[in-house]
């Protein structure tokens, strides 16, 4: 069965980060949004390059994410995007936390 088309997702919305239950760890979440294939969440030590292609990629196909082997004490920067049937991608707006 061949998918239905939605166009480009729109920016991601209900983007949160808190600190994980681990040090060294981070819990990302986003609102679910219909059409999504997988929730793509990137990060990157701060300060963080413009360039999204060189921050590290955590694919989800639900909408929330524990990224681990952070190191505490740092800054780091995160996004999201919505991924679907179009390769372009909308991402939310920064968001930058310390790790524990």
């Amino acid at each position: 069965k061949e998918p239905i088309s939605r166009g480009v997702l729109p920016k991601p919305t209900g983007f949160k980060v808190v600190s994980g239950d681990n040090s060294g760890e981070l819990t990302c979440s986003v609102d679910s949004f219909a059409g999504v294939r997988v929730y793509c969440f990137f990060y990157t030590e701060a300060p963080a390059t413009e360039d999204i292609s060189k921050w590290q990629l955590s694919i989800s196909t639900v909408r929330k994410k524990k990224i681990s082997g952070l190191t505490p004490g740092k800054l780091y920067t995160l996004r999201c995007a919505y991924k679907g049937t179009e390769e372009e991608l909308i991402y939310s707006d920064p968001i930058s936390i310390y790790v524990q």
